[in-house]
């Protein structure tokens, strides 16, 4: 079940640093999981715990108030000695909508960091998301 470069790399990655909890057939995984980039069919993210290539994965992320759910398989897992490196393959029929949502979510928090770099002001997630939405989805309902 490995996927060639061209299959990797076929979709735009969004870099994001978002807490993920994350959990097996065997349960929750334990310790500050954290995702690393994004696309239309999968993510990377970092934690403590290795999983298995080809194990099933359960994937949360927490946005405000707003969980997103997602499930998958576990590509690859590199040890990169004080944590493990992994990649996860969506699958379920959720998926299309949830990514909708999570590339939503990455443009606000690169909306946020991009506040932050050139007007010095630092919003929280709720904060940027309002303005954000204000000027980028204005028939937004609030």
């Amino acid at each position: 079940m490995i996927m060639n470069i061209e299959e990797m790399r076929r979709f735009t990655r969004y870099t994001v640093d978002m807490p993920i909890k994350c959990g097996t057939e065997d349960g929750p995984i334990e310790g500050d999981s954290r995702m690393q980039n994004v696309s239309k069919t999968g993510l990377s993210f970092t934690s403590k715990t290795s999983i298995t290539p080809g194990s099933n994965i359960r994937l949360q992320i927490a946005f405000s108030s707003l969980p997103i759910e997602l499930t998958g398989t576990v590509m690859w897992c590199h040890d990169m000695d004080n944590y493990n490196e992994m990649g996860v393959k969506f699958s379920g029929e959720k998926t299309t909508y949830s990514m909708l949502m999570i590339e939503q979510l990455c443009l606000i928090e690169q909306y946020r960091q991009q506040v932050k770099e050139t007007e010095g002001r630092d919003l929280n997630s709720k904060e940027a998301c309002k303005e954000w939405i204000k000027k980028f989805a204005p028939d937004s309902p609030d």
